[in-house]
């Protein structure tokens, strides 16, 4: 990967990764740990101060296999309030998933799209992967060196929780290359739609 992170960063994502040993995301290929240490490579440290290694650990892996099986062309969307109970790790603010193909100004799109939700940004993380699927769709390799699909992850933490976070869901309507077609839906389900 190019270019070198500060050293109180690698720091950081070095507590991390040590988290991300003591787990296993379920069924997918690669290493855990490399994976954490990509996924927060370009996350600021004053982000990554905010929260417990283990906890950001677990959030990484939750994302990963969130997107562990995706068709070409789709976006996978999830918006959820994780609790130690059902997601494996807790945060006090609500999150927004997503997974999909790389665009120009996706991140800037998906910033829009919740600000005029009225949600604030909490931290932004954007990993962008390269990504190898099986005709199903599920992960069959992930790395950086130019093989497969780029898929980029981006997370967001709005700032406070929703009294109904079920109601905060996005749909994905229309083209998959459109990221100012998603939109909040309100109806109470997760969804991830496309063309």
């Amino acid at each position: 990967m190019p270019g070198t992170i500060p050293a109180a960063r690698k720091h950081l994502i070095d507590s991390i990764a040590a988290q991300a040993r003591a787990r296993r995301a379920r069924k997918l290929p690669g290493s855990l740990p490399e994976f954490v240490r990509s996924y927060y490579r370009g996350v600021d440290e004053t982000d990554l101060r905010t929260s417990e290694a283990a906890s950001l650990a677990a959030a990484a892996a939750a994302h990963l296999e969130f997107g562990a099986v995706r068709r070409a062309g789709r976006a996978l969307v999830r918006v959820f309030n994780p609790t130690v109970e059902t997601d494996g790790w807790s945060s006090s603010r609500t999150v927004v998933e997503v997974v999909t193909d790389d665009m120009p100004f996706l991140v800037d799109s998906l910033a829009i799209v919740l600000l005029n939700c009225g949600l604030s940004i909490h931290t932004m993380v954007h990993p962008v992967f390269t990504v190898r699927r099986d005709r199903a769709g599920r992960i069959e390799c992930i790395g950086t060196d130019g093989d497969g699909v780029a898929n980029p992850g981006s997370t967001s933490r709005s700032t406070g929780r929703p009294s109904r976070p079920s109601s905060h869901t996005f749909a994905h309507a229309s083209s998959p290359r459109s990221a100012t077609s998603v939109s909040p839906s309100k109806t109470g389900r997760h969804v991830a739609a496309g063309a």
